[in-house]
């Protein structure tokens, strides 16, 4: 089970890093992808990121205030969306509540970092999963053993966010034009 995790922005980054390191702990069928961690040195950045994508069977889209509305964030939210017919991607909700999403990803199905919705999005992703899928009773001792490690470093993110990085907005034309070229980069290479 090939789970992609997307972020954007320091805070962002550091949860995903906390995801991928824990999430094999919890569904050991779970291979995670995050691009700092699993692209190997000297690799196309670009082709792996899209080959990744493209053969994950979910994704796991970690949002706070300050990058909900980041072009490549957005990009792969929707390269994931778009993948099978079903939304197959997930928003993952740091320092906001699911009702201050906006845009886009404002229209799917957000988790919140408490332990009852992380198992309903381990649950979702367990039923994906084909083969080694963990019974109910497994999957909630599974996350009952490993939440404690998680629930630190969320804390620790909440409390530690490190400095905020405050850019000038780009010019709406030039994110554009970076979506359209990315986007046809992509689909050549499928």
């Amino acid at each position: 089970m090939d789970v992609f995790i997307s972020w954007s922005g320091q805070r962002s980054q550091q949860l995903a890093k906390a995801l991928h390191d824990w999430l094999p702990n919890v569904i050991q069928a779970i291979r995670p992808y995050m691009s700092t961690e699993s692209i190997r040195k000297g690799a196309s950045w670009f082709e792996d990121i899209g080959q990744r994508l493209q053969d994950a069977d979910f994704g796991i889209i970690c949002v706070t205030p300050e990058n909900q509305n980041e072009p490549w964030l957005l990009y792969e939210a929707g390269a994931l969306a778009k993948k099978s017919g079903e939304n197959r991607a997930a928003p993952l909700i740091l320092g906001m509540k699911d009702t201050d999403l906006a845009g886009p990803l404002s229209l799917t199905q957000a988790t919140s970092l408490d332990k009852d919705d992380m198992l309903r999005l381990l649950q979702t992703i367990n039923g994906l999963s084909e083969g080694r899928r963990l019974n109910d009773e497994q999957l909630s001792a599974s996350l009952e053993r490993w939440w404690a490690d998680l629930a630190s470093e969320i804390e620790s993110i909440k409390h530690h966010p490190g400095p905020v990085k405050v850019e000038e907005p780009r010019a709406d034309r030039d994110l554009l034009e970076e979506l359209v070229e990315l986007t046809r980069r992509l689909n050549r290479s499928a």
